[in-house]
């Protein structure tokens, strides 16, 4: 097979919505996998099917595939993916696709779903998804016609282009390649990741993924799963085991705007919920849902409040839908549903007040609940905050016990007599060499009997010709401190030459008394 340049379809756009969109950056599995569900999810509800079966599975491309993309995408010297080691293959056994629903749906981005009610509410599409990781394909069957389409990045001005490879009648063989036995959709995503999570982290995150959560709780939807290495399993949800005393702490109708309501219900876990780094993967929280999608689990302004960890529920708001409706088709738009279908748009006026009101009913919940277990109101960041100031309060007072009161030691005769001079004052006064001046240093210095009269004197003993006042003293860099020098002249008679000596960096100025 050849694929001609004529058999290529060129896409096209609508500039706000590719400017919104490809912004973004790269997409993840956080990302990826709910459009492919949710599609997929559609896909089966518009068939009619039920119940509904969705495979999605992870593992290495198939070499030949991989050699003919490679063979026929080289040619027409577009920017897509070339090599690849992992991919996700998601399939359905909804309507199915032919050439014609190809077309009409791969056609041009930005435009608005024609089935109200879809889970993903409008975020990035399958093309979106395709685009960042450089490449991918769709296969179905679809009125006993199998059609297989390839989409890649355009090497013009176009964001993109597709072609069909493949578009003939279904035989038995190849449906039973796509493992689709009636009608289905198989859509491809090559994985430009070198690696791939482990696989039990990889089975987590798609069970706990709150898009999902509307597929996963639905009886009439069965998610299985493939990983590498392993066969075939059903991915459930693991419901949070409700408190046996306080199942449920609130379930009534909110106000939120004028002629606009939501349903808000708040239940309280058994057991508090683990604070993991992915928000898009939490099992605690409010899930707010509008139609068949799910958006975001949210705590409005008591995230990380102990009185929060058991907290969850879901808030229903119909209008969320109509909102994103209103801003796809709108030429200023705000829309409701980030792009990146990573929440809600908390700038926009109704998802604000969504807030506040979620917020009002959780505040007398969250209050309520950290006065029953005895939960500290201190915040992590406040507590570490006054740990640290308690710990330097203590470290202030054992510096000024240490330097700042009255030394005692001073007025006790000292021990023998050491080799070296001492490295600080220590109160036993004593003879020093004549040949150092009195006044070699000269920073300025009270007068040493300036404070003479602040405490009475003690008397000294008989051993203690010359002793300060008061031992130790601390000194900061720069500041100057007086002390009073006292002489017994009955051992040290009028006249005798008396020097001081200082450590280095510190000076001294006597004074005659």
């Amino acid at each position: 097979m050849t694929l001609s340049p004529a058999a290529v379809r060129h896409g096209r756009v609508r500039g706000r919505y590719f400017r919104e969109n490809f912004a973004q950056g790269g997409i993840d599995l956080v990302q990826i996998v709910p459009e492919l569900v949710t599609n997929a999810d559609a896909a089966i509800g518009a068939g009619g099917r039920s119940p509904g079966r969705i495979e999605l599975a992870f593992g290495p491309p198939d070499a030949e595939l991989l050699e003919r993309w490679r063979s026929e995408l080289r040619p027409l010297r577009v920017p897509a993916l070339l090599d690849w080691k992992h991919e996700l293959r998601c399939t359905d056994d909804g309507e199915g696709i032919d050439a014609e629903l190809v077309d009409r749906r791969l056609g041009a981005l930005g435009v608005t779903p024609a089935d109200a009610g879809q889970r993903g509410l409008f975020g990035r599409g399958l093309r979106d998804v395709w685009l960042a990781q450089g490449g991918g394909r769709i296969e179905g069957v679809r009125d006993d016609r199998l059609v297989e389409s390839w989409f890649f990045p355009a090497a013009g001005d176009d964001p993109y282009a597709y072609a069909h490879v493949r578009d003939e009648p279904a035989t038995p063989a190849a449906r039973a390649a796509l493992g689709i036995a009636d009608s289905g959709t198989r859509v491809s995503v090559p994985l430009a990741a070198a690696r791939l999570p482990a696989p039990g982290r990889l089975r987590t995150l798609i069970a706990r993924l709150v898009q999902l959560r509307p597929v996963l709780e639905d009886p009439g939807r069965e998610l299985w799963l493939a990983l590498p290495g392993e066969s075939l399993g059903l991915v459930t949800y693991p419901h949070p085991e409700p408190d046996p005393e306080h199942p449920l702490l609130f379930d009534d109708e909110v106000q939120i705007a004028p002629g606009v309501s939501a349903r808000m219900v708040v239940r309280r876990a058994a057991e508090a919920f683990t604070l993991g780094p992915s928000r898009a993967t939490r099992r605690g929280g409010l899930v707010v849902r509008s139609g068949r999608a799910a958006h975001e689990a949210t705590l409005a302004g008591h995230e990380g409040r102990p009185g929060a960890r058991r907290l969850y529920g879901e808030v229903r708001c119909e209008a969320l839908e109509e909102l994103q409706r209103r801003a796809l088709d709108s030429p200023r738009p705000q829309v409701v549903v980030r792009v990146d279908r990573g929440g809600l748009n908390e700038h926009h006026p109704m998802v604000a007040r969504l807030y506040a009101a979620i917020d009002s009913v959780l505040r007398p919940i969250v209050a309520d609940e950290e006065r029953r277990e005895g939960a500290h109101l201190i915040a992590p960041g406040r507590a570490v905050k006054a740990r640290d100031q308690q710990g330097l309060r203590a470290l202030n007072d054992a510096l000024r016990a240490a330097f700042e009161a009255p030394g005692r030691a001073a007025f006790a005769p000292g021990g023998g007599a050491s080799d070296r001079p001492p490295a600080a004052m220590d109160g036993a006064g004593g003879e020093v060499p004549e040949d150092e001046p009195a006044d070699e240093q000269t920073p300025e210095q009270p007068a040493a009997g300036a404070d003479a009269g602040e405490e009475a004197e003690q008397p000294a003993p008989a051993s203690l010709a010359l002793r300060f006042k008061r031992s130790p003293i601390r000194l900061h860099p720069g500041e100057a401190r007086g002390t009073s020098l006292l002489i017994d002249p009955e051992r040290v008679p009028p006249g005798t030459p008396v020097a001081l000596a200082a450590d280095q960096g510190l000076g001294v100025r006597a004074s005659p008394g």
